[in-house]
């Protein structure tokens, strides 16, 4: 089994505006390679680079990824459907070569980050590549007549997969489902779910296939309808709890002060009949706009959470814009004024050397209790283990029950003795894991608890009132037995006096001239020793009263 060790300086409660489950994702583009892989076949700086990715994310207090594994109908992880990307070696269908998508979803679990894999689902074609657009096992010479070219410049070149045949749909189901059910991935993020723009040329696809007499528009529509319905049902056979989602245009209709391409019309995607309907859990809505020009990022992202159907919407951020990167911090605060669960930045490369205060201790992802039908298994027993040759040192160590398997050990301090809810998260532990040891070099209580729990995929933890653990620390409590009275001393440091005080718990200590002298000043003490300054000048008879609730005494000022 893994021991954690941690050092521990302080131990308070954080106590932030910020919520307590909130999605903080980031999209890592692979196509192009635009973040990862770098520009090197050099497959140990590949895995450097991307492992330095993850824990620039865990330092951000991040939880989610949405790791893109399918452009250009290549696949960036082992796939029987379609031809391995040419990025990792340079050559298209190798076989020989690592995983990229198994790497990522290694680190995620080291890192404390939930990992979606990324799939660009109807367009299947973009660029210059021309040893992806020749490879014989390229869906584009598999099944031409299921390919339709959009664009009419050269540079604007892209080919789509035609949804109207439902071959072609029944094609994407397939290559999808395969990802889901065969990496332990925590969701399923699609983008290009849509039609490219009112030009596309389906029109002999429509006359053939538009059996119920619909409109261009509504047969459009109808085709994305029922991929996702399929896809969603037949995901939901193997896997109940993965996390199906997908990132449509920023406006779905237009409103009064957010007005620009709809995506129900310009696109054809009706995103919000596919949670509505529960085929998708989640959308990403992608609001590439600032807060104070038409279309504003609040006005949308606003209309967007009001129709959500209490499915989650993580809000997509441009990052790579300037007038929103300059805002980004105010968007997040937006994001929890109107309810959203969550924010996800584009991409990864335009966030990286931004600090984000807002996340200033980590937080799990939006729940999804719609999806949660499962038995968390319980912390059964705690042990505390001191090392005699460690006298600031102590090991927590556990027995869970083995009825299920959680996703990982949540490690608690409680800060309040009285009160579980005053509690802090300090760590999440593998789930190999069964003791942490932890190391204080200035402890500032004697009695500490801790509490153990255990998380599941979903992150949801098991019961709050269960795998709580005392530890007294022992260097403190002998401390305390040997000197039953407290200490104090002060001297004189320029224009103050610096009062050194022992205090045996967490108190208010009054301070006044003397036994006559009704005012004083309340100062807070922390158990052990604490030190104040105070003006020379209130004090000229060089005496003090310090009065708290462990002490009151008198103490002569000489100097």
């Amino acid at each position: 089994m893994k021991e954690i060790i941690l050092s521990i300086l302080l131990f308070t409660n954080i106590f932030s505006s910020q919520p307590i489950r909130e999605t903080r994702a980031v999209w890592l583009t692979t196509n192009f390679r635009l973040d990862w892989p770098p520009q090197t076949f050099d497959t140990e700086k590949q895995k450097s680079a991307l492992e330095e990715i993850f824990i620039d994310l865990h330092k951000k207090n991040f939880n989610t990824v949405y790791f893109q594994v399918l452009s250009k109908n290549t696949a960036l992880y082992k796939s029987k459907i379609i031809p391995f990307s040419p990025y990792i070696s340079g050559i298209v269908g190798d076989t020989t070569t690592y995983d990229p998508l198994q790497l990522a979803i290694d680190l995620a679990r080291k890192y404390d980050l939930e990992i979606h894999a990324w799939v660009n689902v109807v367009r299947i074609y973009s660029g210059s590549e021309q040893n992806i657009f020749r490879h014989p096992k390229h869906i584009l010479n598999i099944h031409p007549e299921w390919t339709i070219k959009a664009g009419e410049k050269e540079d604007e070149i892209s080919y789509w997969l035609n949804f109207g045949i439902p071959e072609a749909r029944n094609y994407m189901v397939q290559v999808i489902s395969e990802i889901a059910q065969k990496y332990d991935v925590d969701g399923i993020h699609m983008d290009f779910l849509r039609y490219p723009d009112t030009k596309f040329d389906d029109s002999q696809t429509y006359s053939l296939m538009n059996t119920d007499s619909l409109s261009l528009g509504d047969w459009r529509r109808e085709n994305l309808n029922k991929f996702v319905k399929q896809l969603s049902e037949n995901i939901r056979q193997f896997d109940k709890t993965i996390k199906l989602g997908a990132a449509p245009f920023g406006i779905y209709k237009n409103l009064k002060e957010a007005r620009g391409s709809e995506s129900y019309f310009s696109v054809f995607q009706d995103s919000r009949n596919w949670i509505a309907k529960g085929w998708l859990d989640y959308l990403t809505p992608q609001i590439y706009w600032n807060i104070n020009r038409n279309p504003r990022f609040d006005i949308l992202a606003e209309d967007w959470v009001n129709n959500s159907d209490r499915k989650n919407i993580v809000l997509g951020i441009a990052a790579y814009k300037p007038d929103v990167y300059s805002e980004m911090s105010e968007m997040i605060d937006i994001s929890r004024k109107v309810g959203a669960s969550g924010v996800c930045f584009f991409r990864y490369n335009f966030i990286k050397d931004f600090h984000f205060d807002e996340f200033d201790h980590f937080s799990y992802p939006t729940a999804m209790p719609w999806l949660s039908n499962s038995t968390i298994s319980s912390i059964l027993k705690l042990y505390v283990d001191f090392p005699a040759e460690k006298p600031n040192s102590f090991t927590i160590l556990w027995e869970k029950d083995d009825s299920t398997t959680p996703k990982y050990f949540s490690f608690y301090e409680i800060s309040d003795n009285s009160d579980l809810k005053s509690k802090t998260l300090l760590s999440l532990l593998p789930v190999n894991s069964n003791s942490i040891s932890l190391t204080m070099p200035k402890p500032k209580k004697i009695l500490n608890k801790f509490q153990i729990l255990t998380v599941d995929e979903l992150w949801n933890e098991s019961d709050s009132s269960e795998g709580i653990v005392e530890v007294e620390i022992p260097v403190l409590k002998n401390l305390l037995d040997n000197e039953p009275k407290p200490i104090s001393f002060a001297i004189k440091n320029g224009d103050f006096i610096q009062i050194h005080f022992f205090s045996k718990q967490n108190e208010e200590i009054a301070i006044s001239e003397n036994e006559n002298n009704m005012e004083s000043s309340v100062i807070s003490a922390n158990f052990g020793w604490n030190i104040f300054n105070l003006k020379l000048v209130d004090f000229p008879n060089r005496e003090l009263i310090l009065t708290g609730k462990t002490s009151s005494q008198k103490l002569k000022l000489r100097f």
